[in-house]
């Protein structure tokens, strides 16, 4: 697996779920930018991979703004 390999993005989202669920947001945001970046170059914005990410990025982004 290299840097841009869908597995590799799949770490990196399940690492952002971890951190998230210890309400480490920021850290968090960080992972899901990076899943989101490699499933856009590999699959394009509208594979459901990409657009699940995303929304959970979304889901983060608004626990970090407290609503």
């Amino acid at each position: 697996m290299g840097k841009e390999h869908p597995d590799t993005a799949i770490s990196l989202w399940w690492l952002a779920i971890c951190f998230e669920r210890n309400k480490n947001y920021k850290e968090a945001e960080s992972y899901y930018q990076r899943a989101l970046s490699i499933f856009e170059k590999v699959f394009g914005a509208k594979h459901f991979h990409t657009v699940r990410v995303l929304k959970y990025l979304e889901i983060c982004r608004a626990k970090m703004k407290g609503k």
